[in-house]
């Protein structure tokens, strides 16, 4: 054990990034979250800080890792009736806690894209993927608006189905615990963190594709865990190659940024196992051709193309920014920025947190941007060369959420029961006229409000940043147990860097929606990982 402790580079490491964002969020904060902030640094005051943070956390750190590497979980040899236990269990009582939330947002919630992606699936895809448009498009349409005459009724099948879904998928990961011996005592405390943390509930009827989607991560996250167990044996297993492409293939279906997860995953897996290059050649080359022709059925069939906009959110934030504070521009790159927004515009609706105010202004030229793509990253990279810092700092307010422990989470919007929340916008009743969306309280006011207040506050009790923090220490407490296992993280560390690239708003729990879905199961995992011989 002290000879754990001691080699500790990879703590000092940690504390080292944590301090230095620590003392990053301190400045930003202290600036008031404005463009300018590196520039207004107490150099002095700032390195004491980071001094004296550094050394905390990497005590903090090690005394944690040393205190977890010491834990002694009772190993449980579950039997069959055992597993078939905890998932009925876990799934009754994930059901039971869960249809409070449902019965007080019945028939769900949703984002004001839902409208859009439910009524028109195909024209949607632009900027949503195909999969989850069409699977709001079935229940709250198909079977809600044409089958049963009634829209309402369709959404709450929407927000049942997605509640066995993330109730079964949840207590199927707890049995996968279970067979490897997890204590009764984790299994406990993680059906309770499931059932009675509010976050599930509400996302449990949340009409968005990130619920699904976490879902499926998690389903890779088990598939890593077995393949890194078996040494890789199991890119010999006919049915693990046919579930990995089958996952894959549903979440490039599902979200756009599936792209990134599945290069870094599978490349990661290719660097790991290359003896197996014939097996990981299949892996790499199936999805993205299904991919590739998903997205060519579409543009030649359909007309639709996905939105560059939503892939370049941080470029285009960080052009914007320069043009904020009348940074440095040439004749040429004014002439091109003015040509996609007027600079005036630009200037004026800069947001330091969300892009959104400039990519779907309505005087944003979306359609010059789609024909001039190269063009607008050649200007990106002009104007990066003399705007350096400033785009240090864009990429740094519009990443804010992310990366810090301040929490500035958006709640999710319940859509219909408050004007404060109702959507106001005029595409948005014109759906709902057309399908006649008419909605009645199911609880007596008494107890509708206060529930509602109670959802709305407690949804955001763990940031995203937090989220991330705590995701990277586990990994960091594996790395002491185990050589040769941080495989297992790879599927969320891509996800978030996928955010870092592209996210579109500085902070939004939905998109590490997938970290709450899978670090609880994989803390229960990590926790009970024996150290490996060579480290005692």
């Amino acid at each position: 054990m002290k000879t754990i402790i001691k080699n500790n580079w990879k703590a000092a490491v940690f504390s080292l990034i944590f301090a230095l964002c620590l003392c990053l969020q301190k400045s930003i904060i202290d600036y008031n979250s404005e463009l300018g902030f590196l520039t207004h640094i107490n150099i002095l005051k700032t390195i004491m800080t980071f001094i004296i943070l550094f050394i905390l956390i990497f005590i903090g750190s090690s005394l944690i890792i040393k205190y977890i590497c010491k834990l002694k979980f009772a190993e449980i040899e579950y039997s069959k009736k055992d597993i078939k236990k905890i998932f009925i269990i876990s799934f009754i009582s994930m059901l039971i806690i869960w249809s409070i939330c449902f019965i007080t947002f019945f028939p769900g919630a949703s984002l004001s894209d839902t409208y859009f992606q439910f009524s028109q699936p195909v024209k949607s895809a632009a900027q949503h993927p195909i999969g989850y448009n069409l699977l709001l498009h079935f229940f709250i349409v198909t079977i809600g608006f044409n089958l049963l005459h009634n829209v309402v009724i369709g959404w709450a099948l929407l927000s049942v189905f997605q509640m066995l879904f993330i109730a079964a998928s949840i207590s199927f990961a707890l049995c996968f615990l279970a067979k490897r011996k997890i204590s009764k005592v984790v299994i406990a405390i993680l059906i309770l963190i499931y059932s009675l943390m509010p976050i599930y509930a509400i996302y449990s009827i949340y009409a968005i594709k990130d619920v699904l989607y976490s879902v499926l991560l998690l389903y890779l996250v088990l598939l890593i865990i077995k393949l890194v167990e078996s040494n890789g044996e199991m890119l010999r297993d006919k049915f693990f190659i046919t579930f990995y492409i089958i996952i894959f293939i549903l979440m490039f279906i599902t979200r756009n940024n599936t792209i990134v997860i599945y290069l870094i995953t599978t490349i990661a897996i290719t660097i790991k196992y290359y003896k197996k290059w014939n097996i990981l050649i299949t892996l790499l080359l199936i999805p993205l051709v299904f991919n590739c022709l998903l997205n060519t059925f579409l543009d030649k069939k359909y007309g639709v193309e996905h939105y560059f906009q939503e892939s370049v959110s941080i470029p285009l934030q960080q052009i914007s920014s320069t043009v904020h504070i009348d940074g440095n521009l040439n004749k040429n790159e004014k002439e091109y920025i003015n040509s996609l927004l007027e600079l005036d515009i630009m200037r004026e609706n800069y947001h330091p947190g969300l892009i959104d105010t400039i990519k779907w202004n309505t005087n944003f030229n979306r359609d010059y941007l789609q024909k001039t793509k190269m063009k607008f990253l050649r200007t990106w990279g002009s104007i990066m060369i003399k705007n350096f810092d400033t785009y240090i700092e864009s990429h740094m307010l519009q990443t804010y959420c992310f990366w810090t422990l301040n929490s500035k989470a958006y709640v999710p919007n319940m859509y219909h029961k408050s004007s404060r929340n109702d959507y106001k916008m005029p595409y948005i009743n014109q759906i709902k006229e057309y399908y006649n969306f008419s909605y009645i309280n199911l609880l007596p006011q008494k107890i509708q409000k206060p529930l509602e207040k109670f959802y709305q506050k407690y949804v955001s009790l763990i940031s995203e940043g937090l989220c991330f923090w705590l995701f990277i220490f586990s990994m960091l407490v594996l790395s002491y147990k185990r050589r040769n296992v941080l495989l297992i993280g790879i599927p969320l560390f891509s996800l978030w860097l996928s955010i870092m690239l592209a996210t579109p708003i500085s902070g939004s729990l939905r998109y590490v929606f997938p970290f709450f879905i899978v670090l609880p199961i994989l803390i229960g995992y990590i926790l009970n990982v024996k150290i490996d011989d060579s480290r005692r």
